[in-house]
């Protein structure tokens, strides 16, 4: 461990390295790579992409019946691809394998790796953080967007601070590599878990899967009613708190609430009209499709945008949170929006909306059975966002 500001040394190193990182330029261990390709044929691929995610760009079909008269540049596997329009927004790559080939234009300048020098796993956790893309917009002239452009001298002096030992690099890299992998294993379990609930609750809504009564006997026939006959929407206030937190549309995110805004009553928005109590559900009206909606389940004061439905109910709550969900409901939702761009419902419109209700004992055990499933979903979540931290850690402690 070290903390000498003084020093170019990480705060958290390996043991068995000692001694202060160098300053190199991308010169000195990136070669820039011109394979030009005069005849390509369909067995390429054609890549290119405005911004990237995870250090990847798209690959796409290439007809060359339609090819445009610029120069075209085969990619081949560890090349580090550079769009030097977007390069400060992340599209930076490091090429993966291509079994028929890939294709850049020149706004795609490539570049191999001098390995000796330089480990290409480490590199790849320099240019994805925010710093270096910082210097990347610095030394970028231009405007906004295409205006600006990143040249390829200007990429290859940037200075930059390097362990001098390959084997530290590595060491760094295999570190970084191993949390990225159990991350991308607990987003797939998520990924899988959160297809199985929507399997089930299709069986469920739809009838297919049935529960029966603590005795065996099968539960009642579902009922056909109106969503306003088994809510209310937009239950009378009589007052609004001194103080409370706003949640407007985007306050939630796939149903977990990711801002809290303090405000005053004397400064709240004029769409600051749905006082919430616990139990309460917000539909969002606007985009519903997206499936912004809420379970209310907290204390304290707290006030929603018009932009939400807010529905208070006597039936099991968490069964008609979960019914707002279904592809059936949506869709029914969105055959009575209006507008293109921005499609929305009126709630007396969603009021109109029929629903299939299962008996109040029935309703409990699928809302039971479905919310066990939202708390395998979300300890998944918890151990993602624990990773992602981690992670962060250490490319706050082992870089300088």
């Amino acid at each position: 461990m070290h903390k000498n500001a003084q020093k170019k040394v990480p705060e958290l190193r390996f043991p068995e390295f000692e001694g202060e990182w160098t300053n190199k330029s991308l010169s000195e261990f990136l070669i820039p790579t011109f394979r030009e390709v005069n005849k390509p044929t369909a067995l390429y691929k054609s890549i290119g992409v405005r911004s990237h995610a995870k250090g990847t760009f798209q690959k796409n079909d290439f007809d060359p019946t339609k090819v445009a008269m610029e120069k075209l540049f085969e990619v081949r596997e560890g090349d580090l691809i550079v769009n030097i329009t977007f390069a400060w927004e992340g599209a930076i790559a490091i090429a993966g394998k291509y079994d028929d080939g890939g294709l850049v234009s020149h706004r795609f300048p490539t570049y191999v790796f001098n390995n000796d020098i330089v480990c290409r796993d480490f590199f790849r956790s320099v240019f994805v953080r925010k710093r270096f893309r910082s210097v990347l917009e610095l030394i970028s002239p231009g405007g906004a967007g295409r205006n600006r452009v990143l040249s390829k001298s200007a990429f290859l002096n940037i200075q930059w601070d390097f362990p001098p030992i390959l084997q530290e690099q590595q060491k760094i890299a295999a570190l970084l590599s191993a949390v990225d992998r159990r991350i991308e294993r607990l987003e797939k379990k998520r990924n899988l878990l959160k297809e199985y609930k929507k399997g089930l609750m299709q069986k469920l809504f739809s009838q297919t899967l049935r529960f029966t009564d603590d005795n065996g006997r099968p539960f009642p026939d579902w009922e056909e009613k109106r969503l306003g006959d088994v809510a209310e929407v937009n239950p009378y206030t009589d007052g609004f708190p001194d103080s409370f937190i706003y949640i407007d549309l985007e306050s939630v995110v796939g149903g977990l609430l990711i801002q809290e805004n303090q405000v005053r009553k004397e400064n709240a928005p004029s769409r600051a009209q749905r006082v919430l109590k616990k139990g309460d559900i917000l539909f969002q009206l606007v985009r519903p499709y997206q499936k912004n909606n809420f379970f209310f389940d907290r204390k304290g004061g707290f006030v929603a945008s018009t932009g939400y439905a807010q529905l208070r109910t006597n039936q099991n709550k968490m069964f008609l949170y979960h019914w707002l969900h279904i592809e059936d409901f949506v869709r029914k939702v969105l055959l009575r929006c209006t507008g293109t761009s921005y499609p929305a419902i009126n709630s007396r419109d969603l009021e109109s909306i029929r629903i299939l209700m299962p008996c109040i004992q029935e309703q409990k055990k699928i809302a039971d059975c479905l919310s066990a499933m939202d708390r395998k979903i979300e300890q998944v979540e918890k151990r993602i966002l624990q990773a992602r931290e981690f992670k962060k850690g250490l490319l706050q402690k082992m870089f300088v």
